[in-house]
């Protein structure tokens, strides 16, 4: 269970490798003010809950987009093995190119506290856990502001199999993550059916019972928003849903039963 919640905030973001690095894309997607709420299921046990939330702030002078994304034990988990995952990103409200991101982990007793600063270009992002510089690839984004930044993509002419690679900073160290397209597909959820995209990114062998154990869907319409990610561990299948939403700059579509 270590390191949990800072898995499924990646998860929930992963989907987003299908930006294209570098580019500026208008943001006809997502607005100040969104907010996306998530549950972590485990059987029939709910065992913690996560938070995407999107608002405005200045840092040194300037207006930036500033994401607070929030993982947490709930219930009986919490009192067994208690989580409170916190990661925020400002990055650039036309660009998405991170200038600063905080990632503070707590996971019962294990701490983990990091403030990454990137130069100019993005090549480059100072960790003060490490005390030391990180080099990246030229016009690198952190995993928040992927994530947004992708949702202004069209998915419109992906083709099932494609098998993309994104550079980023994560966990105090360049990360390359893949993503693979399978296809589109109807799933149920507790307020309806939904359409959706559906990827399986690709990890790292040992984290799940196989490499393919691992499934985003993402909402078929102009949000582009994660809605379910099932994960097989070791340990169990676990499944995160969207449970509720608000500020969206679209109707968010889906088939009431």
């Amino acid at each position: 269970m270590k390191k949990l919640f800072g898995i499924l905030l990646v998860l929930i973001y992963s989907f987003s490798i299908f930006a294209e690095k570098g580019d500026t894309l208008p943001n006809n997607t997502y607005k100040t003010g969104e907010k996306l709420i998530y549950k972590l299921e485990y059987g029939w046990i709910i065992g913690g809950m996560a938070s995407l939330t999107l608002q405005e702030k200045e840092l040194n002078g300037k207006k930036y987009h500033y994401v607070a994304g929030i993982g947490k034990t709930i219930g009986v988990t919490d009192r067994l093995f208690k989580v409170l995952d916190i990661y925020e990103s400002y990055f650039d409200i036309y660009t998405c190119k991170p200038t600063k991101t905080i990632r503070n982990i707590r996971e019962d007793n294990y701490r983990r506290y990091d403030v990454a600063t990137y130069n100019a270009d993005n090549s480059v992002a100072y960790s003060t856990l490490k005390k030391a510089d990180v080099k990246l690839p030229k016009g690198s984004l952190d995993v928040v502001s992927m994530f947004y930044f992708a949702r202004r993509k069209s998915f419109n002419n992906l083709k099932s199999g494609d098998v993309l690679s994104f550079d980023t900073y994560f966990n105090e160290e360049y990360w390359n993550l893949k993503i693979r397209y399978i296809g589109v597909e109807t799933i149920e959820m507790d307020f309806g059916k939904v359409n959706c995209l559906k990827f399986k990114p690709v990890v790292e062998p040992g984290t799940f019972k196989n490499p393919d154990a691992l499934t985003v869907y993402v909402s078929n319409d102009a949000n582009h928003i994660p809605v379910r990610v099932e994960m097989d561990f070791f340990v169990g299948s676990f499944r995160t849903d969207l449970t509720s939403y608000s500020g969206l700059m679209h109707t968010f579509k889906f088939e009431a039963d």
